[in-house]
């Protein structure tokens, strides 16, 4: 039996893995998974994600992007779509991320350039595109077995801290964990 994995729904993991699969090998990024808190950086600091950023893309131009990713899941005999606003809330959340810190920067200060909402095709998230240009900086994107596409594009990130990005960028390694990458089934 041939299964058409097209036909399949897009479950967060499917989502992460096409994204993934984009980001890293098109584009050669440094891609980490569920990052939430990073190994000892100098003596007892280091960085903690609240809530925990999905995907966090490094790119070759050092542009450090967080991603908040959304798929199908099964509720009862069903399998659904999530619902249009789902991620919004964590998106908005990750605009200030991490949440501590191993400098002292503002409360506000974050490593991100951009944060994107990722939602799998027939979600109806686009119906959040014109709430979010006007009121946010997040970026949507919708993803599908055959790839991605950009319902609106991130803008720049106003919480950006220089200096908790370069002390971020220069502890990649304290984030290796995250590069072991784990994905379940839709059961």
């Amino acid at each position: 039996m041939v299964i058409d994995y097209r036909k399949l729904p897009m479950t967060e993991d499917a989502v992460f893995l096409a994204l993934w699969h984009q980001l890293s090998t098109r584009r050669g990024s440094h891609v980490f998974q569920k990052v939430c808190i990073s190994k000892v950086i100098g003596r007892y600091k280091y960085f903690t994600f609240s809530p925990d950023i999905d995907l966090l893309e490094v790119t070759t131009s050092e542009k450090v992007i967080g991603y908040e990713l959304k798929g199908y899941r099964k509720r009862g005999k069903s399998i659904e779509p999530p619902m249009y606003y789902e991620g919004v809330d964590e998106g908005l959340a990750n605009l200030t991320n991490p949440t501590v810190s191993p400098v002292s920067a503002p409360e506000t200060a974050s490593i991100f350039d951009e944060i994107w909402v990722v939602h799998p095709e027939g979600s109806d998230i686009e119906r959040m595109d014109s709430t979010l240009l006007t009121q946010t900086p997040l970026g949507l994107m919708l993803v599908a077995h055959r790839g991605a596409r950009i319902s609106l594009a991130a803008r720049p990130n106003p919480y950006l801290n220089a200096e908790l990005k370069a002390l971020f960028l220069a502890n990649l390694g304290a984030f290796e964990q995250y590069t072991k990458f784990k994905v379940k089934p839709i059961q």
